[in-house]
């Protein structure tokens, strides 16, 4: 399994996030960073394109099974009137916090996959390191 890892909101701690995708490595899960997971803007995790772009990104690129977010926050609500509906396949997206602007947005469209669930930088909590 493929899933697309995106920060379509809050800035997070790199550190943190290392570990938590560490742990799902280990499970067997292939983890694909979005191009612009690493950037930053004031307080989210890049500009609305950056994140935009890798949220499109993770909802539709065909070699990817699933999305997840990497932290929640605030900032997916300014996305989602640029992101590609029409091309969506209703692969899984995992998440909470912010990730819910997304999951209503993706109901209106018709489009099932939200799956409220751990953010993948809240997994840091339950990973010895």
């Amino acid at each position: 399994m493929r899933i697309g890892v995106v920060a379509p909101s809050g800035a997070f701690d790199r550190k943190r996030l290392e570990q938590s995708m560490r742990c799902v490595r280990e499970w067997g899960i292939e983890l694909v960073e979005g191009p612009h997971l690493s950037a930053r803007h004031r307080y989210t995790a890049g500009t609305a394109v950056e994140r935009g772009a890798d949220l499109a990104w993770a909802l539709t690129a065909p070699d990817l099974d699933a999305a997840w977010f990497a932290r929640g926050g605030f900032g997916t609500v300014h996305l989602l009137h640029d992101l590609p509906w029409t091309e969506m396949d209703g692969r899984p997206v995992l998440g909470f916090s912010d990730a819910t602007a997304l999951f209503c947005a993706m109901a209106h469209h018709g489009i099932r996959g939200g799956v409220h669930g751990p953010v993948l930088y809240s997994l840091a909590d339950h990973v010895d390191d």
